[in-house]
């Protein structure tokens, strides 16, 4: 084994994540994400089996940990780890210089083929010429990384480093950059900074000729080139961090950028948890923010992702993949603002629905063909469809007439979901700004079930100017009585710790993500970033793929079904086909998609199967659930289709999962007038559901609505005691 036990390694894994290694004295390893704090035990021999556990990102942990822990390589090599003091972990710089033979001196980056600015130097010419030497540096060692350093004692800049402790090169004078290594600083000339193998640069390790043009190259080639075109265009990063009214944040931005904003709802995920993390340890600056905009004349033009694409306007491509096709491609995107022209931002249509099956994203509740009040309809059904799918499917029948329909846990952990977004309205006036309140929402419906915890993150019940903020909700009769049981929740509720179950509740509490739709965040932007959105919030209480990939195609679903003016069979039926090329957010990763477009189409062709709504429900708790309920909403989707779907659901086998998602959709589609009236009536939890429904509903309608009396709502959806007052 490489690594020595005993010892806690930082390895990097992409371009925002980390992992800590820690390899015990019996050989067995811990590992802990560095921006989730999530951590698993295992021995050296299980590393295959974690691989295959969520792949395709355990699949790269694991080669990671192979490749820098335990390859014996390296052991003669000379090339030693090296102890950070203040976490008292263990990393290595650059690659070991032994293994990778000295090459000789690349060809500059091609930018430089008119040869080095003669003359004093501008700030013009120091802009091009750290781009342009921070990109050719990347390109010579590909595991360094290009970032804006913007200390408060620092004048901001750019910088190339190893990780975010390791060597680094700040181009921070326009005379030349400053090189910090542990044995020491200096600073450098233009031409010394551009040499592969002068002494300064070895300490990163050598450069390797055998190193692909990775999509990092490729995005920071694309960047030098936007630089080198004329004194005009500015390079800056797209601030996740950070005041939302700034020009550059991706609040800002992104609706300047439609086609980044899926990459962006990931990125917020890790970088908001990263950045709590970097204030709790004093190093708030301990984050690395992975897209960049290219401005002409201080205007936003372009927007490029680490990851390998660029954005203009409303149209994405993928950076090629040599230095030469990239300097041609941006050229081209960019020749229309060169020539003095300005190519407008491509609007977002309306949703409409053609006979070809393609999807047309972007209608809202603003869209002069659904009105608030029909908005409200849907919202209402949605959540009033959930009730009444989880309290027939659990005592498979609609029971005596007159009687009360008795609740289930999948009704109360739904209703916590809308109370915790509410919150978060109230906390940041948008619900995506942290999911906290989320989490705090499901303590609070294990707290009435008589649980507490000694967790750190255990705050169900906050203070706010010396007083509980309980909200309305904790305090209803109705929710004090325990319904149902959802033990991994209880467990989640209580750790902090998301499940790795494939728990069908994991699916069904989220179901009200896509009424966020309306948001002004949202009214605006594709389903489909709404369903990233539904997958982030999953990941906080499961794992599994199923449950998070359940989330995004669930969220994606009911947003289509919710602003949708066709048919519900024909909306399902585009979406169905929409859902194979949703973008690949982490939270998709190891879904069977397919399996979602088999299970909508066959509800279409050959509806009301019990022996195909078996063969469905059979695939496992949380994917059998959103096939069961997609297969069941298909099959009875005309307005009147529900008295059929109760039936059908009331005697189907795993009623209780399956019957919420198909009743969510459809009274998401027809709106709560659609339900039987009777049954509804007599929901134990119905009331709350449908008040829950109303003020989410009128809630997101609008940016700028505001509660006829503001303190009551505050008092009925209290705000964080680190937002109250602001």
């Amino acid at each position: 084994m490489s690594a020595s036990r005993g010892r806690t390694y930082l390895i990097q894994i992409d371009v925002i994540s980390q992992e800590f290694v820690t390899i015990l004295d019996d050989g067995s390893l811990v590992l802990e994400d560095a921006v989730t704090g999530d951590y698993v035990t295992l021995e050296v021999k299980d590393l295959d089996k974690f691989a295959a556990s969520n792949p395709p990102y355990t699949a790269h942990v694991a080669d990671c940990i192979r490749r820098d822990l335990l390859d014996d390589t390296h052991d003669l090599c000379g090339w030693e780890w090296t102890e950070q003091p203040q976490g008292h972990w263990w990393y290595r710089v650059g690659k070991c210089p032994k293994c990778h033979p000295r090459i000789s001196d690349r060809a500059p980056l091609s930018l430089l083929n008119d040869g080095m600015p003669a003359g004093e130097l501008d700030e013009s010419d120091g802009r091009r010429l750290s781009w342009i030497c921070g990109a050719h540096h990347v390109r010579a060692r590909p595991w360094l990384t290009m970032s804006w350093v913007a200390h408060p004692d620092q004048t901001p800049h750019l910088a190339v480093h190893d990780g975010p402790i390791g060597p680094a090169l700040h181009f921070d004078s326009v005379t030349g950059p400053t090189f910090a290594a542990p044995e020491g600083i200096i600073r450098l000339t233009w031409t010394e900074t551009l040499a592969d193998h002068n002494a300064w640069s070895t300490t990163w390790g050598p450069a390797d000729d055998n190193e692909s043009f990775t999509p990092k190259c490729a995005a920071y080639h694309a960047l030098a080139t936007l630089i080198c075109l004329d004194d005009s265009w500015r390079v800056m990063p797209a601030r996740f961090i950070g005041n939302d009214d700034d020009p550059l944040s991706v609040t800002s931005i992104e609706t300047r950028f439609i086609t980044a904003q899926p990459s962006m709802m990931e990125y917020l995920g890790l970088l908001e948890t990263q950045y709590a993390e970097g204030v709790a340890t004093h190093r708030p600056e301990y984050w690395h923010e992975p897209m960049w905009v290219g401005l002409k004349d201080g205007q936003p033009l372009v927007l490029v992702d680490e990851a390998g694409a660029i954005h203009t306007g409303g149209m994405e491509s993928q950076l090629p993949k040599t230095p030469e096709e990239v300097e041609q491609l941006v050229r081209k995107l960019v020749e229309p603002h060169r020539c003095g022209q300005r190519t407008p931002t491509t609007p977002r249509p309306a949703l409409t629905r053609t006979s070809d099956r393609s999807l047309a994203r972007g209608s809202s509740v603003g869209d002069e063909r659904i009105s608030v009040a029909t908005w409200t309809s849907r919202v209402r059904g949605l959540m009033l469809g959930i009730a009444l799918g989880d309290s027939v499917g659990s005592i498979g029948s609609t029971g005596t007439s007159g009687t009360r329909l008795k609740a289930g846990a999948a009704t109360e952990l739904a209703g916590w979901t809308v109370e915790g977004l509410l919150r978060t309205f109230t906390s940041y006036d948008w619900a995506i700004q942290s999911p906290n309140e989320v989490m705090h929402a499901y303590q609070r419906w294990a707290l009435l079930r008589g649980a507490s915890s000694l967790d750190p993150g255990w705050d169900p019940l906050p203070i706010v100017d010396g007083r509980v903020a309980r909200g309305w909700l904790i305090d209803t009769p109705e929710m004090t009585i325990p319904h149902g049981s959802s033990p991994t929740m209880m467990k989640v509720a209580l750790t902090g710790n998301p499940t790795r179950e494939p728990s069908s509740r994991g699916v069904i509490k989220g179901l009200p993500y896509g009424a966020l739709a309306g948001a002004g965040e949202f009214s605006h932007s594709g389903a489909d970033k709404v369903a990233s959105y539904g997958g982030m919030l999953a990941t906080e209480t499961h794992t599994h793929p199923h449950v998070t990939g359940g989330a995004v195609v669930s969220t994606f679903l009911v947003v289509e079904v919710l602003r949708s003016t066709a048919s519900l069979s024909e909306t399902l039926g585009v979406a169905a086909n929409s859902v194979l090329s949703l973008p690949g957010f982490t939270s998709m990763s190891g879904f069977p998609r397919a399996s979602i477009t088999s299970a909508i189409d066959r509800g279409l062709t050959a509806p009301r199967s019990r022996d195909d709504l078996s063969r469905l429900v059979a695939e496992g708790n949380a994917l059998g659930a959103l096939l069961g309920g997609l297969y069941v909403a298909a099959s009875f989707a005309d307005h009147d289709g529900a008295e059929g779907a109760l039936d059908f659901c009331s005697r189907a086998a795993r009623g209780r999962d399956i019957a919420p998602v198909a009743f969510a959709l459809l009274g998401a589609a027809h709106g709560f007038e659609s339900l039987p009236h009777a049954i509804v009536t007599r929901l134990e939890l119905g009331w709350i559901m449908d008040r829950l429904a109303i003020d989410l509903a009128m809630r997101v309608s609008a940016p700028s609505w505001q509660p006829a009396d503001a303190r009551a709502w505050r008092a009925k959806y209290p705000a964080s005691p680190v937002n109250e007052g602001e």
